[in-house]
This record gives structure tokens, C-alpha cells and sequence, in this order.
């Protein structure tokens, strides 16, 4: 087996403990997403079109990013790449990030950003787990404190 492949594998270890923690059908996959709507670009800055691992509409209001990868050692790669998606749509749209990397225990790693339309990117810090709903709600609310 080459290492292109166990790399995917590992990397679908990661998004599937995001579905667990947010449910399956929470977010929209990265083949689902609409490509008409979300003009994102290449990660890899090729000038070809890219696509975040998920993505969630909350109303007009929020687009929420998610960018897996397998290892904690990547969690910088995730970090980066949830930042350049979100700097794709943040002149039109309230974006959240947020970048996961590991396989669980101590190899496991959350990161989560905001964005507010055409402002700078933010860490959310003191927010280092999955779950379904307290940490976006954080998030909400304390962009809702920052843009008033």
C-alpha cells in the first residue's frame, strides 16, 4: 500500500469523528457542496477550484468551514487551510473555521476560527474539543459581543 492511501485512510478516521460529534447529516460533504454559491479556490494556490472537507449554512448569517486532517502533526496544515477557505468567502459571508486533526486521545486537536464579513480572522481560543453544540453557540455569541 502506498502512502497516498494510508494518508486518506487516516484522514477519514478524522472526519468520521467530526460526523460522530456533530451527526452525519449536520454538514455538507465536500462533493455536495454547491459550486455555483462558494467560489472557493485551490489550497494549493494551482488557480483551480478547491473545496473545505464541510461545510454548514447557518441561515444568511454563518458559513461554517471544517477542515480535517489525519495527525496532530498536521494540525498546522488544517489551521491553514480552514483560514485560506474561510478568506475565500469572508467579503460575503460571517465564516467560521474550524480545524481538526488526529485520530483521538492525545493525537487529537481542534481549532476554531471566526470571520466576520470582511474583517480580519480570529482564533477562538479556550475551545479545544468537538461538540455538537455549546462550542458554535461560544462562537456566535461572542461574535455577536465583537461586531457590536
Amino acid at each position: 500500500m502506498n502512502n497516498k492511501a494510508v494518508a486518506s485512510k487516516s484522514e477519514t478516521i478524522t472526519e468520521n469523528i467530526f460526523r460522530n460529534a456533530y451527526g452525519v447529516n449536520a454538514f455538507i460533504e465536500k462533493s455536495a457542496i454547491p459550486k455555483d454559491k462558494y467560489k472557493f479556490t485551490s489550497k494549493k494556490n494551482t488557480g483551480n477550484s478547491g473545496y473545505p472537507d464541510f461545510l454548514r449554512e447557518e441561515g444568511d448569517e454563518y458559513v461554517i468551514i471544517v477542515e480535517c486532517k489525519s495527525t496532530a502533526k498536521d494540525h498546522k496544515q488544517a489551521e491553514d487551510e480552514t483560514k485560506h477557505y474561510i478568506g475565500d468567502i469572508s467579503k460575503k459571508y460571517n465564516s467560521v473555521g474550524i480545524a481538526v486533526s488526529g485520530q483521538g486521545g492525545s493525537d487529537f486537536r481542534v481549532t476554531y476560527f471566526i470571520t466576520p464579513t470582511g474583517s480580519k480572522t480570529l482564533e477562538i481560543s479556550g475551545i479545544n474539543q468537538l461538540n455538537a453544540g455549546i462550542f458554535l453557540q461560544r462562537i456566535f455569541k461572542r461574535n455577536r459581543i465583537l461586531s457590536h
